[in-house]
């Protein structure tokens, strides 16, 4: 009987278990190339200091990191869209610190 009993509250445990909702994952974000170079270039009315804050920017990135993620230059045709959160971290410390301001949150968009 005891037995039973033990049985029993071990299928209650589980079915307690089994009606949790599963924990919801946290939805992906990206950052457009694109769109990061050219806030970049418009934080400066001067073309040529956009352009060298910008170098400035990805120049203090581990070259590895941007490897990794496809980047081996800032001129191509189609735009990538970084989803590595340790790139993305890279990059605003980078803007927060040639800039003075961070990256603004309508430059990252959300996957689910």
């Amino acid at each position: 009987m005891q037995r039973a009993l033990g049985t029993m509250a071990c299928v209650a445990l589980i079915g307690c278990q089994s009606a949790q909702k599963p924990a919801e994952t946290a939805p992906h974000r990206s950052l457009s190339l694109q769109a990061v170079i050219q806030f970049i270039l418009n934080q400066n009315p001067d073309p040529t200091a956009g352009q060298l804050s910008t170098y400035q920017v990805f120049m203090g990135i581990n070259t590895q990191l941007l490897k990794r993620n496809g980047i081996t230059s800032l001129r191509f045709q189609d735009d990538r869209f970084i989803t590595d959160p340790e790139l993305q971290a890279a990059i605003a410390e980078n803007i927060q610190a040639t800039l003075g301001i961070p990256v603004p949150e309508h430059l990252y968009s959300t996957q689910g």
